[in-house]
């Protein structure tokens, strides 16, 4: 016998299904058994898994962690450590433990890089010691249960990721659904997790969390730990600017970003409304993306989606690699078929003995399947399960049913796996097949709580799991598990309580088990609702009254009401609570500067994530509103062309309707947008016709309302183009219309008088817009004011004696932190002017490395 052989029969091994057992018999979960025996959920399901034995040591207790893991076991769940750590049984001597993932012939520092993965992965985002910092897994990536075929990957991944500044930033990886990237990317990080990094690892999913100013705050805290709480608690447009600064200035940071097209554009045609196909939909993300492969410092991301990275295309060489994941070889799918406990004729004929080399029916079906990782892992699972691991009953399924989702039938590894999963739902017991197709009506996932509540539920909600105990459900869902057919993870856990698991399947499987649900996806959805519902009793917040939401936990929970409320087909009671609940544009823009929220409540309802996909069935008048009001969001976040996209829309149904007010806002606003996209012809001839239109159609109070808005536009337009003489004739006219400018016009009239030189009445009227405005709660106005004032403050330093200089200089600066107050918690792209200001006042203080700092930035 070689050497390793023996010295796998010694090994020790931990008894990883006496721990199931034990947690199982004293009904508690996962987290709970974590919690009680103090450590993080990832690293307890290792210990429940068997993923602690090596398959070449064994079990080593050689830590003090595994050791403090061991006692508590010990005293928490009434063990023997004899019982933990045994020996392995004398045929188990060539076994590979199901929890190793890797090649049976790996190397000895291969295994330990798995080995200990427990003691160094936490939450907890402290540096372990003065050298390194901790890893941080704010979502536990899906992990395939058994990994072939991508070890060279992993390895020239993890390589890069080590180097101090490497030449590819980002590194995406894509492939179609089921393809291995979360696999790919999970196994890069653990490899990572196992060693002191100089730099920080920070693992974030999508699919989990499509939120940005979720990702945006948790990176914060994590990459800029220095600053305490006051990175916890800044605004969601601040947060872009100060992850790239700590970015920036740290270490070589890694970030996994797993799952990104949940939040990119499919709309496949590049000139169709919507942006090109793998767009990034949020523009913080998109602006943070271009920042990380532009650099960062020595900052670098792994990214996965199924989609290209349309936004970093011009990058790639440059900065950007895309790799994209080929399927499995046919010696590949043969090994990982092999893994699950699939065998030939010939190894079974040689008494179960895995033959590297041999074929047979095992290629046969890598061959038919395609390689595709994911159809192979789920027929394994299902042979394993249920047909002993014959192949030959394995090749008798049926791979393509004749009732398929429509999803499926133009995509044949769709169509493949499709087959897969209805012999799969013919053969699992009633209680995981309806477990299952509850879970997969929820795309980022539902936690136990709801699934209990469902047991509760009339009878077509609740299916097999009426009247089911909540042990009952949870061995339920362990089982579902083994079988890779759905995956958990663990959320924050939140203040003075205890978190629930998530439970998510891949979309693949969601999509065919969700069609076997036996009950209305409404009626499940309206389990959720009524637990939001409960959750805001006693808020008012649902109320059309005046109370309105700040808080960043009520703005989530009303978002999720707004998006379970349209699962349920009920656009138009969700565009309610969009507008009663969370008070539209007035309050969630203007007044808490929630424009990526805003944006993306905007978009969900639109199915295609485009203007033109919002829900027919919404009232004609509601779509007009939320599409103009997109607009302002996707501009407000320097997304001009959506905004463009969003207007042009409103001119459309406008015009379709005969409502003329509409139609002369949309062309005011496509002026608008023109004229901060520098386009000042089209601009002119938009913001022209809406005057005329007004003068046309429109009458009374209400004509005069629009005639003084476009006069306005129009001068600021011309005082862009040089034209200050045909400026002034344009504000001239306001005054004599009736109007007394405020907000927007009164900032433009006093821009204009600063260009003219007339610094005190700019500085009097800019006062009082500020004034105006902060009584009416306009914030984003208050902050253009500030901009205004600060460049009112810098143009008397020019004129004024030495003496009033410093305290000018003061002025200016006090006026811009207001201002970059708001630029940073709005995300707005009118923080070029807060840089440009800021440039300016460097320059006045002397300080030219700031200045050029400043206008780097700007650029």
């Amino acid at each position: 016998m070689a050497p390793a052989r023996r010295l796998r029969t010694m090994a020790s091994r931990f008894h990883h299904e006496l721990l199931r057992s034990a947690r199982l018999d004293l009904e508690m979960t996962q987290e709970e058994a974590a919690t009680a025996l103090g450590v993080d959920v990832r690293t307890y399901r290792r210990y429940e898994s068997g993923a602690v034995n090596s398959a070449g040591r064994g079990f080593e207790v050689r830590t003090a962690a595994r050791r403090r893991f061991l006692a508590r076991a010990c005293s928490q769940f009434g063990l023997d450590a004899q019982e933990l750590v045994v020996a392995p049984p004398s045929d188990a001597a060539d076994e590979t433990d199901e929890g190793d993932q890797g090649d049976e012939g790996d190397e000895a520092d291969g295994e330990r890089a798995r080995d200990g993965l427990d003691d160094v992965v936490d939450r907890d985002p402290r540096p372990r010691d003065d050298r390194g910092w901790r890893p941080m897994w704010t979502h536990v990536l899906q992990r395939a249960r058994h990994f072939v075929g991508r070890d060279a990957l992993v390895d020239a991944l993890v390589t890069w990721a080590e180097a101090d500044a490497p030449r590819d930033r980002v590194i995406a990886l894509v492939g179609p659904g089921g393809a291995g990237k979360t696999s790919v990317a999970e196994r890069v990080a653990a490899e990572l997790g196992t060693r002191s990094r100089p730099g920080g690892l920070f693992v974030w999913c999508f699919f989990d969390q499509p939120r940005v100013e979720s990702f945006l705050s948790a990176a914060l805290a994590y990459f800029a730990r220095d600053e305490g709480e006051a990175a916890t608690s800044s605004l969601p447009g601040e947060r872009l600017e100060r992850l790239e600064s700590a970015l920036r200035r740290g270490p070589p940071h890694l970030l996994v970003l797993d799952g990104l097209e949940a939040v990119q554009s499919e709309g496949r045609d590049p000139g169709a409304p919507g942006g090109a196909f793998g767009e990034l939909e949020d523009p913080l993300l998109r602006r943070f993306a271009r920042a990380l492969v532009h650099g960062l410092g020595r900052a670098r991301a792994l990214v996965t989606t199924r989609f290209p990275l349309a936004a970093l295309a011009a990058w790639e060489g440059d900065g950007l690699r895309t790799r994209a994941l080929e399927p499995l070889t046919t010696a590949e799918g043969t090994q990982l078929l092999r893994r699950w406990g699939v065998l030939d004729r010939g190894d079974r004929d040689a008494g179960g003995e895995a033959s590297e080399d041999a074929a047979g029916e095992l290629a046969a079906l890598v061959t038919r399947v395609g390689g595709h990782p994911l159809s192979l892992a789920v027929l394994g699972s299902y042979a394993t399960a249920f047909l002993d691991g014959d192949p030959r009953r394995v090749a008798e399924l049926p791979l393509a049913e004749a009732a398929l989702a429509e999803a499926a039938r133009d995509d044949p590894l769709a169509r493949q796996l499709a087959g897969l999963l209805g012999a799969y739902a013919r053969a699992l017991p009633e209680l995981e097949r309806d477990l299952l197709a509850r879970i997969s009506v929820f795309p980022r996932g539902v936690d136990r709580d709801v699934l209990e509540d469902m047991s509760n539920a009339v009878a077509p909600v609740a299916g097999a799991l009426a009247g089911r105990a909540r042990a009952e459900l949870t061995r339920a869902l362990r089982r579902l598990e083994r079988l890779g057919l759905v995956f958990s993870t663990a959320p924050a856990r939140p203040p003075g309580g205890a978190a629930s698991p998530c439970y998510s399947a891949h979309p693949f499987v969601r999509q065919y088990f969700a069609g076997l649900l036996g009950a209305a996806a409404t009626d499940v959805h309206a389990e959720v609702i009524a637990r939001i519902e409960r959750s805001l009793q006693g808020t008012g917040l649902r109320d059309r009254g005046r109370a309105r939401p700040r808080e960043p936990a009520l703005l989530d929970a009303l978002e999720d009401l707004l998006l379970h409320t349209l699962e349920q087909g009920r656009p138009t009671v969700a565009f309610g609570l969009y507008v009663h609940a969370l008070g539209g544009f007035d309050w969630l823009g203007l007044v808490l500067g929630e424009m990526a929220r805003g944006a993306r409540i905007a978009r969900a309802f639109a199915a295609g994530g485009t203007p033109q996909a919002i829900d027919a069935r919404l009232p004609v008048g509601h779509r007009i509103l939320l599409a103009y009001q997109w607009g302002l969001y996707s501009g407000a976040l320097g997304d001009l062309a959506g905004a463009r996209r969003c207007y042009e829309l409103v001119v459309v149904e406008a015009e379709a309707h005969g409502d003329i007010n509409w139609r002369v806002t949309s062309l005011r606003a496509l002026a608008y947008t023109a004229r901060l996209a520098g386009r000042t012809d089209a601009a002119l001839e938009r913001v022209r016709a809406s005057i005329e239109l007004a003068r046309a159609r429109i009458g009374g109070r209400q004509g005069a309302e629009h005639i003084v808005r476009g006069l306005a536009l129009e001068g600021a337009i011309l005082q862009d183009r040089g034209d200050l003489e045909g400026a002034s004739a344009r504000f001239a006219r306001l005054p004599q219309l009736g109007d007394r400018p405020v907000a927007r016009r009164g900032l433009w009239v006093a821009e204009h008088e600063l260009a003219r030189g007339q610094l005190a009445e700019a500085e009097a009227r800019a006062r009082d817009n500020l004034a105006r405005c902060a009584r009416l709660g306009w914030d984003g106005h208050v902050a253009h004011c500030h901009a205004v004032l600060a460049e009112v403050a810098l143009a008397y330093m020019s004129k004024e004696s030495s003496n009033s200089q410093g305290a000018r200089l003061d002025e200016a600066s006090s006026h811009l932190a207001a201002l970059e107050r708001w630029t940073r918690r709005t995300g707005r792209s009118s923080s070029s002017c807060a840089r440009q200001l800021a440039g300016a006042l460097a320059l006045a203080r002397g300080e030219l490395a700031a200045a050029r700092e400043a206008i780097d930035r700007r650029l």
